[in-house]
């Protein structure tokens, strides 16, 4: 096979993972969804932009190097000339790349590659470390409780999530917060938050500029946690106990773990409730549009993605 046949899926690979990086990083300055679930759909959609919009375009250019290979589509190769780049597994381009040029995108590869190793690694360490705390825990028990005067109250472990709370917290709380508090860090576990994190911050090593989404990810997770617990207890009960926990925070500058971000906005979801089923109709059809018509995008306009390249090999 020529090797720039690899070139051109490699370029193409490269400004569409590009592409994606700056759709992801639009997506995330947009204003937060009043949905919750429209919220998580954007942000999974965003998160794995740059991930799926490479793969999606180089499946969709190899199924039309198979179509014209097996006659689907006209093979329009031989109307210009073999040194323009062109996806056909009958004529391969005969384009040649100089030894700067081949040099630079080697150079780009590895640090590329080097890059997502390094974050990769990063993460699997992390993962490891907070699986290690669960581990802590005997295996029939699902909550711990550990001596610490700081208020602490956080889940845990991926396979097995344990909720740990501290003797600072068991003590600021009355028995009803207590137990708002429990029931909050029992939604983690019931939605398996801990291993939907896993999976986004995955996705995020792909990205170039990350922390505004993770940011609104986190948000997301503990709006939804805390609009489980509200299910459960009074929604203006829940908002006070995070209103009580935000004045300790800022009166003895102790970081109080079930706060998590952005407490204001927390609270005015607690208190708005949701949703918009029109806007989760409509998030649907962005979705579903993305992963069939892109593909046919790119078949129809593969000649346009060729001269691209071309400018840029």
């Amino acid at each position: 096979m020529s090797l720039m046949f690899f070139w051109m899926f490699f370029v193409t690979a490269l400004m569409a993972w590009i592409l994606g990086n700056v759709i992801a990083w639009g997506v995330s300055h947009t204003k937060v969804c009043s949905s919750v679930k429209n919220e998580r759909r954007l942000l999974w959609f965003a998160a794995t932009m740059p991930l799926s919009l490479p793969i999606l375009i180089s499946v969709s250019l190899v199924i039309l190097s198979i179509a014209k290979l097996t006659g689907w589509l006209d093979d329009h190769c031989l109307t210009h000339s073999l040194h323009h780049p062109h996806f056909c597994l009958v004529h391969f381009p005969e384009v040649t790349l100089s030894t700067i040029q081949s040099g630079l995108w080697i150079c780009v590869i590895m640090v590329l590659t080097s890059a997502f190793i390094y974050r990769a690694a990063y993460k699997i360490k992390a993962l490891y470390q907070r699986n290690q705390l669960a581990r802590l825990v005997q295996p029939n028990k699902l909550f711990q409780l550990f001596e610490h005067r700081q208020l602490l109250a956080f889940t845990s472990g991926v396979f097995s999530p344990k909720i740990f709370m501290s003797t600072g917290i068991m003590k600021y709380l009355t028995k009803r917060e207590q137990r708002i508090v429990l029931a909050h860090e029992s939604a983690h576990i019931r939605r398996k938050d801990v291993f939907k994190n896993i999976w986004f911050e995955i996705f995020l090593t792909f990205h170039l500029s990350p922390g505004k989404l993770q940011k609104r990810w986190q948000l997301s997770t503990e709006i939804r946690a805390d609009q489980d617990v509200a299910n459960q207890f009074n929604q203006l009960e829940v908002a006070e106990v995070l209103l009580k926990l935000a004045r300790c925070q800022q009166s003895n500058l102790y970081p109080v773990s079930i706060l998590g971000s952005e407490v204001e906005q927390r609270i005015r979801f607690l208190l708005e409730r949701e949703q918009s089923k029109t806007k989760f109709f409509s998030s649907n059809i962005m979705l579903w549009s993305y992963f069939l018509l892109l593909p046919l995008l790119v078949v129809s306009n593969h000649h346009a993605i060729e001269t691209f390249i071309g400018w840029i090999l």
